[in-house]
């Protein structure tokens, strides 16, 4: 891990040269205990280093690439990361992503509504006939001057459109891999156990708004990630539930019969394993059933 995260610093660092104004000492990120001892409860550091973007010379998506991939190796040295930090880390990525995930420089080319609901390929396709088409018709004898040119402009910009949606689709895979390792290493405070599933809304809140707000197009990805946050919720169980109380059980158990929960209000999208309200049930239950064998002394030291 050390390696690789030192080829991302450095990667980063080619990023951030020429800026503006001094940003902040990425020498922190070489110290081992930083992982360890700060990000796992702080990642203001990650938020700032984001915010810097207006002062690099990098394309902004490339920019913000290099930032998550460098956080992404920092994260695997963790062995926990606090639920109220990763929350406030996904709140400001929600705030500050929008912008760059929507805009497509190549759309101002065309008037054209590009629609976005549409996968990467049919989008471009639909694109470079409007583009042929539109040039041919207000451009023919421009082309018939110097065809060469004509063309070779065309390219230029077909390039620049392809160029964008890869390093679109590239920042949103490391993103998806960024949140996905915090999930996988979320770690609640179980003395407040309503607060506990409380935060579990509120991360799943979270994660919607990501695509609504066109961070993520992909239903895929947020039931990816979903299923991240119920096993690692899970796993939390595994630990706490000696210490949880049964009206933590009762109120958890009344949300998944009567209430409407995002984390299941998103239609199944592998139809080939257990529903979410059906794994989430199951977990509460088991954690439940030991609980009360616990607390009976039929189980002990488990």
């Amino acid at each position: 891990m050390k390696n690789r995260l030192h080829i991302g610093l450095l990667f980063l660092c080619a990023l951030l040269r020429g800026t503006a104004e001094p940003i902040n000492d990425l020498s922190a990120l070489k110290d081992h205990n930083y992982a360890r001892g700060i990000y796992y409860t702080d990642q203001t550091f990650l938020r700032e280093l984001l915010k810097q973007i207006n002062r690099s010379n990098a394309r902004p998506r490339r920019y913000l690439h290099a930032v998550l991939k460098t956080f992404t190796n920092v994260v695997k040295g963790t062995e926990c990361v606090t639920t109220d930090s990763f929350i406030e880390t996904l709140q400001f990525l929600n705030d500050f992503l929008t912008p760059f995930m929507s805009d497509r420089d190549y759309e101002s080319y065309v008037q054209l509504a590009m629609n976005r609901e549409v996968e990467t390929f049919q989008r471009l396709k639909e694109f470079n006939s409007q583009l042929l088409l539109n040039s041919f018709q207000t451009s023919y004898d421009e082309f018939q001057l110097n065809p060469i040119q004509f063309l070779n402009n065309l390219a230029d910009i077909m390039a620049q459109a392809a160029q964008e949606e890869l390093e679109l689709q590239k920042l949103r895979a490391t993103l998806k891999l960024f949140l996905e390792l915090h999930l996988n290493k979320l770690l609640w405070a179980f003395e407040d156990n309503e607060g506990c599933w409380e935060q579990v809304k509120t991360i799943a809140y979270q994660l919607t708004l990501l695509f609504e707000n066109n961070v993520f197009d992909d239903l895929n990805d947020l039931d990816d990630l979903f299923w991240s946050l119920i096993h690692r919720f899970g796993h939390f169980f595994e630990h706490a539930y000696k210490n949880c109380t049964f009206s933590f059980f009762d109120a958890i158990k009344h949300d998944l019969a009567h209430g409407s929960l995002l984390l299941l209000d998103l239609a199944e999208q592998d139809t080939c394993i257990e529903k979410r309200s059906e794994c989430l049930l199951h977990i509460v239950l088991h954690a439940e059933a030991r609980k009360r064998a616990h607390d009976l002394n039929l189980v002990h030291g488990n």
